[in-house]
């Protein structure tokens, strides 16, 4: 999904890629050149931009505004090299060793070869060998070949601080090799203490790494024009557990969250070139303004006392939260763990399987592990439309779960008949939200209650159920809806079976 929230790029079975509006569902183009397999697709920060990578080592840059062709690399034919398997093994994945053969930023395409190998155990390993090169995106011109130790070509290389930059590490991990973007210039060689403790201020000034030390570690600034240090904070308030990686972000441009875990996780807030942290917190600092400071635990502290502010009497969450919220309601908690609506409170659990992007609505809904299991996409809808009043919004729920809570609480299911009246009624009524489909699919699908009786009934009571349902599907004119009643009651024959019976002995 792009950064825009409005086009989609999918890449199918059929090896070819595919964009879409995803506001209609309707396909754009599909981005291939002749009968290409694409093995690789993706979309640039800005969402202008999208990439393929074919078979041959061509890598086509195309616009996501309607899908035209902008401008191609030159072929590297070995670029993608398969030792014992082909494409269809099960075991093949582009994506399975992050960064893959090709990452883009606004401006540049990073590539390098992708050598599978076909283990004894079904398996399949992948190594990374030269060369890696940058080209433009606007054009598709190779920039360099980028000159680095024969270690850091077969690990971790990709875009770094907003595209401005590339990070190359190597199999030892004991440098952190950074480039210019620009025209794949090496510009310095780092020593940190973790290989992915390295991060960029917003404005792009300074860069920060954590640093061993004789007794304790401490945080190293850099500035990013000749590479010199100009500030040591700490010493840090904590060890360093080899074993471990620990975050270290930039929450302003002169402002640090070190994450440690004595004593359970937790960051420590520090100015930067300060001796002592500011706060410890219990989770990461996600944003600051001039009064407060938000953690991803959706915890408000107040920036000048450094105190927590409790919520009110009754409240989980203290009201000031919306204030963050992108969308001015929905505002993703732990890491993008829960989903909070900040009017009433409740979360959606993410479960690794959800995303949320708060600028567009969207979720995204992986579904299970299983590559055939479809992908659902969803939009929440803007808060303004979340106002549905009460009596229609009950109505709806009636109508979804057949029945209604009498004034003692207990369940009351309606027969058909009531059901009926009750969903006709609902049809009748104007939707609030002409572009929100709200009441949807309940209030006009005429089949819904029979259709929760024969999920509900025992094996005895389907085929009677699923009879009535395709005589009333037929009657509607519904074939979609026919087929499917159809296929449950005409069982499919064993293989082997043959339409002529065998002949008696």
């Amino acid at each position: 999904l792009s950064s825009t929230g409005d086009r989609l790029l999918t890449r199918g079975n059929d090896k070819t890629a595919r964009l879409w509006d995803a506001f209609t569902g309707q396909p754009i183009a599909i981005l291939r050149h002749a009968q290409e397999n694409v093995v690789e697709a993706g979309l640039s920060p800005d969402g202008s931009t999208a990439f393929t990578h074919s078979e041959d080592g061509v890598v086509r840059l195309w616009e996501t505004k309607d899908g035209a062709f902008r401008a191609e690399t030159e072929a590297r034919p070995n670029r993608l090299h398969l030792v014992g398997v082909d494409l269809s093994h099960p075991n093949l994945d582009p994506y399975n060793n992050k960064p893959g053969m090709t990452q883009i930023s606004n401006e540049r395409i990073l590539t390098r070869r992708q050598f599978h190998n076909l283990n004894k155990d079904g398996s399949t390993s992948v190594t990374y060998p030269g060369p890696i090169e940058l080209w433009d995106t606007k054009t598709g011109r190779l920039i360099a070949s980028l000159k680095l130790p024969k270690d850091v070509e077969a690990d971790f290389i990709a875009f770094f601080g907003d595209g401005r930059w590339i990070e190359a590490v190597g199999h030892n991990a004991r440098f952190i090799h950074l480039l210019s973007a620009q025209d794949g210039r090496l510009l310095t060689e780092i020593n940190p203490y973790f290989n992915l403790s390295l991060c960029s201020s917003p404005d792009g000034k300074t860069i920060s790494f954590y640093q061993p030390g004789d007794d304790k570690e401490s945080i190293q600034t850099r500035e990013t024009v000749s590479w010199t240090r100009t500030a040591t904070t700490g010493p840090l308030a904590f060890s360093m557990n080899i074993m471990s990686r620990y975050t270290l972000e930039y929450i302003t441009n002169d402002l640090l969250a070190a994450e440690d875990d004595e004593g359970g996780p937790s960051y420590s807030l520090y100015a930067i070139g300060s001796a002592k942290p500011l706060i410890r917190l219990p989770a990461k600092p996600q944003r600051l303004t001039a009064d407060r400071v938000l953690l991803g635990s959706g915890q408000l502290f107040d920036r000048q006392s450094w105190r927590r502010l409790l919520p009110p009497k009754g409240h989980k969450y203290h009201p000031d939260l919306g204030r963050f919220a992108a969308d001015g309601r929905f505002f993703l908690l732990d890491s993008e763990s829960k989903l909070l609506d900040t009017v009433t409170e409740k979360t959606i659990p993410q479960d690794g399987r959800w995303h949320y992007r708060p600028s567009v609505g969207w979720a995204r809904d992986q579904g299970g592990d299983s590559g055939n299991t479809p992908v659902k996409i969803h939009r929440l809808p803007p808060p303004h439309h979340m106002e549905i009043p009460t009596d229609l919004l009950e109505l709806w729920a009636q109508i979804a779960v057949r029945g209604h809570l009498d004034d003692e609480g207990t369940f009351v299911k309606w027969d058909e008949p009531t059901w009926e009246k009750h969903r006709q009624e609902l049809a009748a009524k104007p939707v609030p939200y002409p572009d929100f489909p709200f009441p949807g699919h309940v209030a006009t699908d005429r089949l819904h209650w029979l259709r929760q009786e024969y999920g509900n009934a025992n094996d005895a009571e389907k085929p009677r159920l699923a009879k009535q349902l395709l005589d009333r599907a037929e009657a509607a004119g519904d074939k979609a809806e026919a087929v499917r009643w159809r296929t449950i009651l005409t069982p499919a024959k064993p293989k082997g079976d043959s339409a002529v019976p065998p002949a008696p002995k």
